[in-house]
Order: C-alpha cells, then structure tokens, then sequence
C-alpha cells in the first residue's frame, strides 16, 4: 500500500471526526442560536448535514481507491 494513500485516509479520518464532533460544539451550537430567521436557520443546518457526510465520503473514497 502506498503510504501516501495511508496518509490521505488518515487525515479524511482526523477531518470526518473533527467536522462531526468538535465541530457540533465549535461551530453549530453557536451559529445556530445567533441565527433568528427560521429560514437561515434551515438552510445552516442543510448546509450542516451536507458537509459531515461529505467528509465521510471523501474517506471512503480515498481509503478504497486501490483496492
């Protein structure tokens, strides 16, 4: 296996994680009580839940490229 590859994996890993997580509390929580229109409150949290799975993809992608 390319370490390159084994690298690329980790760091999609380390951001899925990251972005899913630490990033609920850093980021979500607070924009979303600044927020007060109900209609950027939903597309936030659109935008939100487009992105987490985003990260997941990339990992999966990367890690089961050559294989």
């Amino acid at each position: 296996m390319n370490w390159w590859m084994l690298a690329g994996g980790l760091m999609a890993l380390i951001c899925a994680v990251g972005h899913a997580i630490v990033g609920w509390s850093m980021f979500y929580r607070p924009i979303s009580s600044v927020i007060t229109s109900d209609l950027h409150a939903g597309v936030f949290t659109g935008m939100w839940h487009l992105i987490t799975p985003r990260s997941r993809l990339a990992l999966t992608t990367i890690r089961y490229e050559h294989v």
